[in-house]
């Protein structure tokens, strides 16, 4: 048998068409001949994570930053973990401070992910690192109350005598000091590594002020994650413009929306580098970010198919939860609300206005007493909600769900009671049910899963 036959025309675009992402899109690359037909092609992709400096397609991170490299002997220790761990993640200036030039710059293509382009407010490291260099001497010159007092600082007496003696005049963050005071005591390797990094840090700031450029050769830095691949260039443009090139490589230039099964976006520089022309097609996406008001800019890339999305999830507080309910964006079939546990604010308001069928609240905040959702549950009795509007919230302790039942049993709309649910009349044709159920979780510990859903009532 001839193993050498080459691939015909229709051949090839079936094998194409079927290919795994990334081998198809590497491919392309090597082979000119394919590029064209490529890109004629609709591409499938099963999971796809767009952030400021990475592109993840499958598992498969393309990842860029800046690599330094001492112009005159061995780079040092802390600049070459940083070069392992795939570079500086943003730009930097001629004396080593790191810049973000691509604040006020959207080039044509670019998703804006906040309501308009702005600095944001500098905070002063360079004050801050001088400070804690002030930290480290007062330290050392309390190094025997320090050691033989064993210190705690949860000890209200000892704990905030040291604490007032150490930042005396020095305006600082109490658990940098801790920090600081802790690795003293118990790893003395790691105070002296920790000095060493606040100077490294404060370096270019004092070639700054003494106009001395940084002693470093910089490239543009990508690292292709599934073959350990890396590629430099010479670092002659902003990484934004960067980031913009590499996406286009990837996805620009097709004639059709791409299939994404499962979208995340992460922002926090909240400009998306992305080619002109650049339509997805997806079925569940994640969206991590503090503007969520901004989430409808999205609409620019999510092909008019995508609606209504399978899922929707979005990560934040109360407060950026509200900005979403403002924002004018397309129909949802199922919201995730992957929310701050630590938060204490009430979730009621917020589910209150939502008018999504189907809700998922993944975890249980820390309001004391523990929201009972009776607010909500009479909220929708009054307003009756539609046959299949179905939330489900997690829950921590089984008392908060004991509690929700209980008092559900003593409405008189009662029509049906069992061990873990509650059903409602709310209208003649529909009831809402109220149950629970034990479920395992790891991470975040996770024990009860109580669930309101709108059913067909009996006839």
């Amino acid at each position: 048998m001839n193993t050498n036959k080459p691939l015909y025309y229709p051949s090839l675009k079936v094998v194409l068409l079927y290919m795994e992402a990334n081998k198809r899109i590497s491919l392309s690359q090597r082979c000119p001949l394919l590029h064209k037909l490529e890109k004629l092609l609709p591409l499938r992709i099963k999971e796809l994570k767009f952030s400021d400096f990475a592109t993840i397609v499958n598992n498969v991170s393309y990842k860029l930053g800046i690599h330094r490299k001492d112009r005159y002997g061995p780079t040092p220790a802390y600049i070459e973990e940083i070069n392992q761990e795939g570079g500086v993640l943003g730009d930097i200036d001629r004396y080593g401070l790191e810049t973000n030039p691509g604040s006020k710059y959207v080039l044509p293509g670019d998703v804006v992910l906040r309501e308009q382009l702005q600095h944001d407010e500098e905070f002063d490291v360079e004050n801050y690192l001088r400070r804690l260099l002030q930290i480290f001497k007062k330290v050392e010159e309390n190094s025997k109350k320090l050691v033989d007092g064993n210190v705690f600082f949860n000890d209200a007496l000892l704990g905030d005598t040291i604490m007032t003696t150490l930042t005396e005049g020095l305006p600082i963050e109490n658990e940098d000091v801790e920090a600081i005071v802790s690795s003293f005591v118990l790893d003395p390797k790691q105070y002296m590594k920790s000095i060493e990094n606040t100077n490294n840090k404060l370096a270019p700031y004092n070639n700054r002020r003494l106009g001395v450029d940084a002693p470093y050769f910089n490239s543009i830095q990508l690292t292709i994650s599934s073959a350990h691949r890396v590629e430099r260039v010479v670092y002659n443009a902003p990484i934004f413009q960067a980031m913009n090139y590499l996406n286009s490589v990837l996805f620009g230039g097709r004639k059709s929306a791409i299939f994404v099964k499962n979208l995340e976006i992460t922002s926090d520089q909240q400009v998306l580098r992305l080619p002109a022309g650049l339509k997805l097609k997806v079925l569940n996406l994640e969206y991590y970010n503090s503007t969520m008001s901004s989430i409808g800019a999205l609409k620019a890339i999510l092909d008019k198919s995508s609606f209504p999305l399978n899922s929707l999830t979005l990560g934040g507080a109360t407060d950026e939860f509200m900005d979403y309910q403002r924002s004018s964006f397309g129909e949802v079939k199922n919201l995730i609300l992957d929310n701050d546990f630590m938060e204490r604010e009430s979730w009621t308001p917020i589910l209150q206005g939502l008018n999504h069928p189907r809700v998922t609240l993944l975890y249980e905040n820390t309001l004391e007493p523990a929201n009972d959702y009776t607010d909500l549950i009479q909220f929708w009795m009054e307003h009756k909600r539609h046959i299949g509007t179905w939330y489900t919230f997690s829950i921590i302790e089984e008392e908060t769900v004991l509690r929700c039942l209980n008092t559900m049993k003593l409405r008189e709309e009662v029509t049906e009671v069992s061990e873990r649910s509650v059903t409602l009349k709310m209208t003649d044709t529909s009831n809402l049910r109220v149950s629970y159920d034990i479920v395992i979780s790891g991470g975040i510990e996770v024990r009860y899963k109580l669930e309101l859903k709108v059913i067909r009532a009996r006839t």
